[in-house]
């Protein structure tokens, strides 16, 4: 094998590590976005006034910050979290 061969090699195994990377970095970042739209969503309806709303708001409050509790989270085939702390690790 040549040095042309190895370098060309080298440069074609370069070029798809960094392409995987950033496909992966992508991945991520939609994950992150997920979890932090649920964040915000509890944000607001935890500060909301709920409190001045019919009973039947009240409830359904509740529910929502209920289901907030246990976040929509994007996997990479169940094992690890998709999301920037992932990544960056």
């Amino acid at each position: 094998m040549s040095t042309m061969e190895r370098g060309t090699r080298y440069f074609t195994f370069c070029t798809f590590t960094v392409a995987q990377l950033i496909h992966l970095l992508f991945l991520t970042i939609m994950g992150q976005f997920v979890e932090n739209s649920n964040n915000e969503i509890f944000q607001t309806i935890y500060e909301a006034n709920w409190y001045s709303g019919s009973s039947r708001t009240q409830l359904l409050y509740v529910l929502v910050l209920r289901k907030c509790l246990n976040p929509p989270v994007l996997s990479g085939g169940g094992l690890v979290r998709l999301n920037l702390f992932s990544f960056v690790q």
